[in-house]
């Protein structure tokens, strides 16, 4: 495939993800344009779940967090303990 070509396919397979069609459409329209149906589905699976998936750092706990905080932070403490 020449460099023209892949770019083309690039930029074609970027507009497919992207439009407003369907998850089914889509994969058939990215095997139209050479993929393995397989990889086809696992594209549109990936470009829904990023667009919905939460950032990295939403779904840490907050002891994970903790970890990229410089302050230190205070261990919880039961109402009426010390």
């Amino acid at each position: 495939m020449s460099e023209k070509d892949a770019m083309w396919q690039e930029r074609r397979l970027e507009e497919i993800l992207t439009s407003g069609v369907d998850a089914a459409s889509k994969a058939q329209q990215i095997i139209r344009l050479g993929f393995e149906p397989e990889f086809a589905d696992e594209l549109v699976e990936r470009s829904q779940l990023g667009a919905k998936a939460p950032m990295y750092y939403e779904s840490l706990r907050p002891d994970e967090l903790a970890m990229y905080d410089e302050s230190p932070i205070e261990p919880e403490t039961k109402s009426g303990q010390a």
